[in-house]
């Protein structure tokens, strides 16, 4: 009979296993793609599995298990390209063949048998209600392995009862903890060590806890919510306030989620279908809303920026970063953190201790932070060989590498140096890559012997935070380089944009026009402080100032100055003479404790002394944004 039962169960894109122990294995795979989504398919084919399963009269069928068939995945999302196709037929559609469909699906699969997500890899969005809608989680210790709810920054909300399971799996108070301790603590039941998830072997050992048991505290503290009202209104007070601060109000679901949160629990509603229905509204206008459909534009470009074009990327086994300041330092950690091995060459023992040392303070942590454990971060640790030219066998370690990075400062004959240097120790296909942020690609190649080797790979700071990544080729670049280093940019997690050689690129083409504006307004304002909010309002995650001082104000000038002779007059609205006395007063930015802001232990604060000028009352926030956007806006319309 079981065997009946699983040649009836099995569809294309859903296997169904039955083992000894009396567990169904539901296996996901999604045909023709990288990764499973809670689309068309599933919604389709697994209802029915589970009605068979669940239908079942042998008492040795005790439970189903789903696991994934796809490596570093579980259940990625939902399928945005169907939902925008439905979110052009209204509210009502929305509501009734997003959220309700789903919402029904994932009651039926709370009740009957124990159900079990064997997570490994990501478990994001619809795939994280999937897995709530199961009695127990259990997750890999796999570093691709993430629970959460990344909607959110496309201006919607879990809509498929996400904002009613989760609070009554961790409590209320328990939302306000960052994703790596809802995975630790709360959304994984369990965490095992082995990556292929023996799960049959395994489940039947483990004491899994009675499931929606809160601590005693929590659940105290969840009482007081639920029974009044003025702690209540207190709370969810505070919750607006902190979302507000973190999005400045650009980001419309964070403050819908507290209202269906809030909303459902003052009416007594949360997990039953007063609940579900007001999370299917709530969902269904922000779908709807200019700032969603913003979001999932700019998911859908950098989705597309995610796929190499370019054919022939090479192997690289191993990558040499020239340069152990801050940007070397940085490009190093994201690659050894993504498995490849790096060699760290600095000129000195001094200079290469500091980028040794600010990666491990780095590594350090994300291990107290808990997302990493001690022992991986050792293992990142291991792959990083540090090298200086004290040092004789420096050059037998650069020798191996399929590709180096130079992040030396700014300055053309030095860089021709490096590359007449490099050409010379490393093997004949090696691939010579600049961090340059403003000098051309072509002059920088221009007296290499092997001038199609080289490459542009410009890094943003502070790299580990920041996703985006240009690859400039020059004239005679070869294909197979520019996929080489499209494809190590996508495997260090960057956003890579392959950009033409010329002036600025395309990052400081925009930027630099609008720093100088910035730092016109700066001089006219009576707090900087303000210019820097204004620009955050109107949706930078940091202001002019504060990114001036990240990257150097000493760097910021620098370039400046290169741009200003290629792109003339769109460079000319800047305050040379203010410039100039900054430079003079030896303001270099945040590394240094000052810059355009300065900066104590604790918190950073205007500096009077480089607003001299300051006569005219502080504009009202808007036309600062407006005004300082007009530079940043103009040529990226060329």
């Amino acid at each position: 009979m079981i065997q009946r039962m699983m040649s009836t169960a099995s569809s294309e894109n859903v296997s169904v296993s039955m083992h000894d122990d009396g567990i169904a294995v539901v296996s996901l795979d999604i045909k023709n793609s990288k990764v499973n989504t809670l689309g068309k398919a599933l919604l389709t084919e697994l209802p029915p599995i589970l009605e068979t399963l669940e239908n079942v009269d042998d008492p040795h069928v005790k439970s189903v298990i789903f696991i994934s068939a796809k490596k570093n995945n579980f259940i990625a999302g939902a399928d945005i390209n169907i939902f925008d196709e439905i979110a052009v037929q209204g509210k009502d559609a929305i509501k009734k063949q997003v959220c309700q469909l789903t919402q029904g699906f994932f009651d039926r699969m709370e009740k009957g048998k124990v159900k079990i997500a064997a997570i490994d890899g990501s478990c994001l969005g619809g795939g994280a209600e999937f897995a709530l809608a199961c009695h127990y989680r259990i997750a890999s210790v796999n570093p691709s392995t993430a629970i959460g709810f990344p909607e959110v920054m496309l201006g919607l909300l879990p809509g498929a009862g996400g904002t009613q399971r989760l609070p009554k799996l961790i409590g209320v108070q328990g939302l306000t903890q960052d994703a790596t301790k809802l995975l630790q603590c709360a959304l994984a039941t369990a965490r095992l060590l082995n990556k292929d998830l023996n799960f049959t072997s395994k489940t039947g050992e483990m004491k899994l806890p009675k499931r929606g048991e809160l601590p005693w505290m929590s659940a105290y503290f969840e009482d007081g919510i639920k029974s009044y009202s003025f702690l209540r209104d207190f709370y969810f007070g505070q919750a607006r306030k902190m979302a507000l601060k973190q999005t400045n109000g650009n980001y419309p679901a964070p403050i819908k989620i507290i209202e269906v949160l809030e909303g459902s629990i003052a009416k007594n509603a949360l997990g039953k279908d007063q609940g579900y229905e007001m999370e299917a509204d709530a969902f269904a206008e922000l779908a709807l809303t200019k700032e969603s459909s913003g979001l999932r534009s700019l998911f859908f470009g950098q989705t597309s920026v995610k796929k190499n074009p370019f054919s022939g990327a090479m192997d690289v086994k191993k990558v040499g970063v020239l340069g152990a300041g801050l940007m070397g330092s940085g490009i190093a950690e994201v690659t050894i953190a993504k498995g490849v091995p790096v060699v760290l060459k600095d000129v000195s023992a001094k200079g290469l201790s500091v980028g040794e040392t600010n990666i491990q303070k780095s590594m350090q942590d994300k291990v107290k932070k808990k997302r990493m454990t001690s022992f991986e971060k050792d293992v990142t640790m291991s792959r990083l060989i540090g090298v200086h030219n004290d040092m004789p066998s420096w050059k037998d370690h650069i020798k191996q590498c399929d590709l180096v990075v130079e992040a030396v400062f700014e300055d053309l004959s030095l860089k021709h140096k490096i590359v007449e240097e490099m050409e010379s120790i490393c093997k004949p296909d090696c691939i010579i890559a600049t961090n340059t942020s403003s000098l051309p690609v072509s002059e920088i190649a221009k007296f290499s012997s092997r001038p199609h080797n080289i490459v542009g790979m410009h890094y943003f700071s502070p790299v580990p935070k920041m996703q985006l990544l240009e690859i400039i080729p020059h004239e005679t670049t070869d294909e197979k380089v520019i996929a080489t280093a499209v494809q190590l940019g996508l495997k260090q997690g960057k956003l890579p944009i392959v950009c033409k050689d010329v002036p600025g690129f395309f990052v400081n083409r925009c930027l630099g026009p609008y720093i100088d504006e910035s730092m016109v307004l700066a001089f006219e304002v009576d707090d900087i402080l303000k210019l820097d909010k204004a620009l955050k309002k109107f949706g930078f995650p940091v202001g002019p100032m504060v990114l001036a001082d990240e990257v150097g104000v000493d760097v910021a000038f620098h370039l400046h100055n290169n741009l200003i002779q290629d792109l003339g007059v769109r460079m000319s609205g800047a305050n040379i003479e203010a410039m100039k006395a900054i430079k003079a007063a030896g303001i270099k930015g945040k590394r240094f404790g000052c810059g355009f802001l300065v900066y104590p232990p604790k918190k950073a604060s205007g500096l009077a002394a480089l607003n001299p000028f300051a006569s005219k009352p502080s504009p009202t926030p808007n036309p600062v944004a407006l005004e300082a956007m007009k530079p940043f806006m103009k040529p990226g319309k060329a």
